[in-house]
């Protein structure tokens, strides 16, 4: 007689607990064995009220426990059966990784364009009136283009891993090249900005910087062609 293998989704029960000591909160839901644990933060992100990309899932004892980290895997492959207990955490208010990379790209650029039109408030009245440098204009264009490109890379190169980073990153990544972009730009737009005497380090570094933003150009979309879609880890 021939074999036919059926596959029978059970209906389990979870509890998934919160918080430690006084604090701590469980709740009970239904699931099926092969539901995976996106469904999962599915049905509890509707239950607790809040945001899918709030929660972190671990399975085990405090000590061994294991994050529950890959969504497409079912509660079956992490040996998850009837009546376990899941930890949860709450990971805080989240921000795209999209939109996090934009904001912080955009404001070392935002930085040397204001200090470009050299406002009187920082270089003086007379400021405006004299004219640049060819080696600071060009400094201010390569800068310009450096960020330019990334914001394009973020737009329609980049495949993110995971949706959303928590919203305290967003203040330590633009903190990071923000603050560049402020140090940086005040000499080289200013008037009394003083070019290196050497024409050679001048075309060299430019020939370099040129080299070095397609190369990275080129890798970013090799990395993005390796990522078969966005939100996927694997590639």
């Amino acid at each position: 007689d021939d074999q036919v293998d059926i596959d029978i989704d059970l209906t389990m029960k979870l509890t998934i607990v919160s918080g430690k000591g006084s604090k701590t909160r469980s709740n009970e839901i239904e699931v099926k064995s092969n539901n995976t644990i996106s469904d999962i933060k599915q049905i509890y992100s509707k239950l607790i009220k809040k945001s899918i990309h709030r929660i972190s899932f671990k399975f085990g004892d405090d000590n061994n426990a294991i994050r529950l980290n890959d969504d497409n895997k079912t509660l079956e492959s992490y040996n998850i059966t009837d009546g376990s207990t899941i930890l949860f955490k709450d990971l805080g208010p989240q921000i795209g990784y999209r939109t996090v990379f934009l904001i912080e790209y955009f404001g070392p650029l935002l930085f040397v364009l204001l200090y470009a039109t050299r406002p009187s408030f920082i270089y003086g009245s007379d400021a405006a009136s004299k004219p640049f440098n060819w080696v600071a204009l060009t400094g201010i264009i390569s800068w310009s283009l450096h960020f330019i490109k990334r914001e394009f890379e973020t737009l329609f190169i980049h495949k993110f891993s995971h949706p959303t980073m928590p919203l305290s990153n967003l203040y330590k990544n633009c903190s990071y090249y923000w603050i560049f972009g402020a140090v940086i730009g005040y000499p080289l737009c200013s008037p009394t900005y003083e070019p290196p005497s050497s024409l050679n380090q001048i075309y060299i570094g430019l020939l370099l910087f040129a080299i070095s933003e397609i190369g990275n150009l080129l890798v970013h979309i090799q990395l993005s062609l390796m990522r078969p879609a966005e939100g996927s880890t694997r590639r």
